[in-house]
């Protein structure tokens, strides 16, 4: 049996530059499966700081960001140690700590897949994979997300995985266009996009510029 050569999809991983990268870090975990309340506390209570939890009523998706009042940036100088006046390589050791962070959490509680939210793009090999698969391994889960959340009548929540969804295609679609994609993603793809238009006005932009890229006609109103 091939094994994927990544453990989940994880868009955007790459090499961190500065600190001005990282000021509005917003990571969201979405889990192969619900995760039960005293797991998800100590997978909050392991993140490296300064990263925090926001808490969504869904056990499937959790995201993490900056403390509230706290600049991103200058908790990360924690990273440094001694004289370093490298910012590159403090900056470094915190997305070496995420990383692990991450695959401690994926071995507790399998990820399906990790969405950032990051400040310029961050592409390497795990970034390209992902890319590759997003549409087959990622958009799935998260179309199950948007169904049960409905349920929760939480605006936010659906906001929320409505720019999950979005970032998924997009990252599919941003220079990585799968070959083979078939008529069926295809459809799903555009229906996905008409169906988070409307939800979140910061968003609607990009939904509708990105669906005109994909399907070469304007998104359809409603």
């Amino acid at each position: 049996m091939n094994r994927a050569p990544y453990p989940f999809v994880f868009f955007a991983h790459g090499p961190w530059g500065y600190p001005d990268e990282i000021e509005h870090v917003h990571v969201s975990l979405v889990f192969a499966e619900d995760v039960p309340t005293e797991l998800r506390a100590a997978i909050e209570s392991s993140a490296p700081g300064p990263v925090d939890s926001f808490r969504w009523p869904l056990a499937s998706l959790m995201t993490f960001g900056p403390p509230p009042e706290q600049r991103f940036d200058a908790a990360v100088r924690a990273y440094r140690e001694n004289d370093d006046v490298t910012s590159r390589a403090y900056v470094q050791r915190f997305s070496d700590a995420l990383d692990a962070w991450l695959l401690a959490t994926h071995a507790r509680a399998p990820l399906t897949t990790v969405l950032g939210w990051f400040g310029d793009p961050r592409r390497d090999a795990w970034a390209r994979w992902s890319a590759s698969v997003g549409l087959e391994r990622a958009l799935p889960r998260l179309l199950t997300l948007r169904r049960d959340a409905r349920a929760a009548s939480d605006a936010a929540l659906n906001v929320e995985l409505a720019r999950c969804t979005y970032e998924v295609i997009a990252h599919c679609f941003d220079g990585y266009e799968p070959a083979d994609i078939s008529a069926a993603e295809y459809a799903l793809v555009k229906d996905t996009l008409s169906s988070i238009h409307g939800l979140d006005a910061r968003l609607d932009d990009n939904v509708r510029r990105l669906y005109l890229g994909i399907a070469v006609e304007s998104l359809p109103t409603r």
